[in-house]
């Protein structure tokens, strides 16, 4: 359980490179310009915030494609700040997946994935010079609060392809090779 008190930005320092991932957010409130999505490991958590710029907001000129994000309150996709998804209330479970061999980002709400939702981001792994490796980030204002599942429990609503794999059970396999 996460609630904000102020806008700020948290994201795991646990960076997977290699095949499909997902994670679900449960809105619990939302207030602000909530964003969910993925950061690379050149997105600067402690830097990002301080210059009220959260997860798929550019962050500083040398680092503009760190992270990649989605915002149900005005609607958009980040960075690119283009028209996406479905509005989010109180109760709404969003969906956030990432095909790393593909470069794509997919988002789905109370587990469609059709339009509006679906995939917001394509040939990301394009757009960055090393190899692509996400973890999930998520951002928010005060008195936004979420739940968030990396797959330790059961998820209330399904991936958007029978082969991805929570970011949990990812974690654990990567820890292991370690």
């Amino acid at each position: 359980y996460v609630k904000f008190y102020s806008y700020s930005s948290m994201g795991s320092n646990l960076f997977v490179s290699t095949g499909k991932i997902y994670y679900e957010v449960e809105i619990i409130s939302v207030i602000g310009f909530p964003s969910f999505g993925w950061i690379s490991p050149r997105f600067e958590i402690d830097i990002n915030y301080l210059h009220d710029c959260g997860v798929g907001y550019p962050g500083r000129k040398e680092t503009p494609d760190d992270s990649w994000a989605i915002d149900g309150v005005n609607g958009r996709k980040w960075p690119t700040k283009s028209r996406f998804g479905s509005p989010w209330k109180a109760g709404d479970i969003v969906t956030v997946a990432a095909d790393i061999y593909k470069g794509s980002i997919i988002f789905g709400l109370n587990g469609s994935f059709g339009n509006p939702m679906g995939i917001a981001f394509e040939n990301i792994n394009s757009s960055t010079t090393e190899k692509l490796s996400l973890a999930p980030a998520i951002s928010g204002s005060h008195g936004t609060s979420v739940r968030i599942n990396f797959g330790k429990q059961e998820f209330i609503y399904p991936p958007p392809e029978a082969d991805f794999t929570s970011y949990y059970e990812a974690v654990k396999l990567l820890l292991r090779r370690k």
